[in-house]
């Protein structure tokens, strides 16, 4: 961004990333005023108490199910086997509060922000009003903009889901009075 600024004279960006990329495209939001909107694709996430009803209650009328969760306790090395699962499942998120202060902080600055979610990130994003419920208090003054792709790949491998997202990307951008900043 500081080369841009300085060899060609942008002075405001829109940030994209996609997981981690989200995550750090979030960082820089919140510690450069130039950036003026970022789309986030499978960015943070919390749960809720829907999102375990939603993730949990399938499996319970599974058994199979109901034996991994006994081998996992009675295993001897159920504390490395969790700690392997809970590595690789799930992302590390910060703080979900100093998150939304965060996300409060880019929406008092009148940054705009897209986050789309998708069903290939089951184990921390499950439903379509999520976001809702994880930053419950948020005031987002209509800078804020969710959606939810149950049956997409978290890396959109099907075309139909990167034309849907990318359609949707494009909309939004093009919906938005940069100039106007």
């Amino acid at each position: 961004m500081d080369y841009l600024e300085s060899n060609h004279d942008i002075r405001s960006f829109v940030l994209v990333g996609l997981c981690a990329g989200a995550d750090n495209a979030h960082a820089v939001a919140v510690r450069d005023a130039r950036v003026v909107g970022a789309i986030l694709l499978d960015g943070y996430g919390y749960w809720t108490l829907r999102s375990y009803i939603v993730h949990y209650l399938p499996r319970l009328g599974r058994p199979r199910a109901w034996l991994n969760y006994m081998l996992r306790i009675l295993s001897p090395s159920r504390k490395a086997a969790e700690e392997f699962r809970l590595h690789w499942r799930r992302k590390p998120f910060g703080p979900r509060l100093e998150v939304q202060r965060e996300i409060q902080a880019l929406v008092d600055r009148n940054t705009q922000l897209l986050y789309i979610y998708t069903g290939g990130v089951f184990d921390y994003y499950n439903y379509a009003g999520q976001f809702g419920d994880m930053f419950h208090g948020l005031d987002a003054h209509g800078n804020i903009e969710v959606e939810y792709y149950a049956n997409a790949d978290h890396t959109y491998v099907f075309v139909e889901d990167r034309e849907r997202m990318l359609s949707r990307v494009v909309e939004w951008c093009c919906s938005r009075a940069w100039n106007a900043r």
